[in-house]
């Protein structure tokens, strides 16, 4: 109606503005009609008046802004109005990103263009055009689709509907569980897209699927667990060790501490905590260890042998035994006055120190580090502590006659994994 109205607003003008010129031409045509013969005068009247009617119609198509157009037609219905043909073209290209999904390509409905007229504002771009076009394609849905894990299992018209669904199950199932939280984990999307017609209809709605099955469903709660704390070890040089000795003066004491957790758990199954906050309730002593600094006397050896000797010399100090004298004897047997100085052969680490039942009395061993062990043994004093790091010459005890012996002296053994070697080649004869 508003295209009737203003044309005849401009008809009015047009004719106010014409009326002199049209009573003129119509004057000097009239007179001209009459000095013509009637059949030419009728054929000149009739082109005339054509010419006049179309030149009449263009003014006022034109100045009531009317143009020349095309309906847009999909599947019988009309989806929209544009300019001219190469719009149509470029949204049939667009509609493959306005779809997003290669398998709903070949469902978008044939658009066909009918000629007609319009307005410029009811025309639409090619943009507008390709929604409109999907939209009205009955093979094609805009779905809202719920996948777990990538794989897509239910859904619903709208994103509303899956939603309502999907809070109802976190709801209840808090309540169930009793935990202080819960969440859907990352492997479950919700997502609103554009698919094809009968694979919407063949997808199980939200609210069945979550009745018949298990949504994957993160949760977490806060739990309180003791844990021991690790003592450090707090060194002091002396210079009464040697260099590259240690001795344990006191032990570590394990500290306690109260540690809250944020446990989560998907399906009920625990697979991860992370620590919130923590309180010490009983604060860890650390370990005291002396560590030597005298530098080390020249070691007493005979000749170039590896291992200094393992006995204060003193007068009455000998070899009372070799090794392999006929007894099965496994070591050396030095004799000297209780009380005697017993020196570490060589550096290591102390591995036992102590007494047992296998006749060795008061024994040491010194596991050097290198494959070599060493043994001194019927000791009446044991100075070096299991852990304790001595250096070579270092006093770690005193000549005795504790466990099967017959006198005051020191037995002395070379191993090497289970075997027994000869002392003679690592610390001389004598």
């Amino acid at each position: 109606m508003q295209y009737f109205k203003k044309a005849k607003q401009v008809l009015k003008l047009f004719a106010l503005a014409t009326k002199k010129i049209v009573k003129f031409l119509f004057l000097a045509l009239y007179n001209l009609f009459n000095k013509l013969p009637r059949a030419y005068t009728r054929v000149l009247a009739g082109a005339l008046s054509f010419v006049i009617l179309l030149g009449i119609t263009s003014t006022v198509v034109s100045a009531a802004g009317v143009i020349p157009a095309y309906k847009v037609v999909v599947e019988k219905k009309k989806v929209a109005t544009v300019k001219d043909k190469t719009v149509l073209a470029e949204a049939e290209i667009l509609t493959a990103d306005v779809l997003n999904n290669s398998e709903c390509n070949s469902l978008v409905s044939e658009a066909k263009l009918v000629y007609c007229l319009t307005t410029e504002n009811k025309l639409v771009d090619s943009k507008e055009l390709s929604k409109r076009i999907v939209n009205n394609s009955s093979e094609i849905t805009e779905y809202t689709v719920l996948s777990i894990g990538g794989i897509e299992v239910a859904g619903d018209k709208t994103e509303q509907q899956v939603n309502i669904v999907l809070d109802e199950y976190l709801s209840n199932y808090q309540k169930e569980s009793g935990m202080e939280g819960v969440e859907y984990c990352e492997t479950l999307c919700v997502n609103n897209k554009y698919i094809p017609t009968k694979k919407a209809q063949s997808l199980s709605s939200t609210e069945n699927y979550a009745k018949e099955c298990t949504l994957p469903v993160q949760s977490f709660k806060k739990v309180v667990v003791k844990e021991t704390i690790k003592y450090g070890t707090e060194k002091t040089n002396t210079n009464e060790l040697l260099v590259g000795s240690t001795k344990t003066v006191s032990a570590g004491v394990l500290g306690e501490k109260e540690v809250t957790y944020k446990v989560t758990y998907v399906n009920g199954e625990e697979n991860g905590r992370t620590e919130i906050s923590s309180v010490v309730t009983k604060k860890p002593v650390a370990k005291q260890v002396l560590v030597g600094t005298k530098e080390v006397a020249s070691a007493d050896k005979n000749g170039d042998v590896p291992m200094c000797w393992p006995v204060q010399r003193v007068a009455r100090s000998y070899v009372s035994s070799y090794m392999g004298d006929g007894r099965g004897h496994k070591g050396m047997d030095i004799v000297a006055p209780k009380g005697t100085p017993i020196y570490a052969a060589y550096q290591g680490v102390v591995i036992f120190s102590g007494r047992d039942s296998s006749g060795y009395g008061n024994y040491i061993i010194i596991d050097h580090q290198n494959g070599y062990k060493t043994l001194y043994a019927h000791c009446s004093e044991l100075y070096a502590k299991v852990g304790d790091t001595v250096a070579q010459g270092e006093h770690i005890a005193a000549v005795g006659s504790t466990g099967y012996s017959t006198g005051n002296h020191v037995h002395f053994e070379v191993r090497k994994g289970s075997s027994y070697l000869n002392p003679v080649k690592f610390i001389g004869s004598k």
